[in-house]
């Protein structure tokens, strides 16, 4: 299940900022419900996707955001409830969305494949 980002343009996992002293496992949680009214189960601790962003700031000093993405498994069958303007929808690994970040997708069908778990 990917977002549909308005900012990006593209199909992205979802995501956001964590609060300031929240765990990085909490924070995905909570975006991933924010972003698509899903509760979902942890498939496996670990992060299946790490990136670094590095962006100037309106005081132009460069920025580093650190981007974690987690598994979790839900049924489809569950209604998505998505934010305004960033639909959440379901995606076979085999039909990938279009426009898409395709790294991500790469790293994400490589983690939910079976037998990667």
């Amino acid at each position: 299940m990917l977002i549909r980002h308005a900012h990006f343009g593209k199909w992205l996992p979802p995501g956001g900022r964590a609060q300031p002293g929240e765990h990085p496992l909490d924070a995905t949680r909570r975006e991933l419900r924010e972003e698509t009214g899903i509760e979902a189960e942890l498939l496996r601790p670990a992060p299946v996707l790490i990136d670094t962003v590095t962006n100037i700031d309106p005081d132009g000093n460069e920025v580093h955001t650190f981007g974690v993405a987690h598994l979790f498994v839900a049924s489809p069958d569950t209604p998505l409830v998505g934010e305004p303007d960033q639909p959440p929808q379901w995606w076979l690994l085999d039909a990938p969305p279009e426009p898409r970040a395709a790294h991500h997708w790469a790293r994400l069908t490589r983690a939910a494949a079976p037998g990667s778990v």
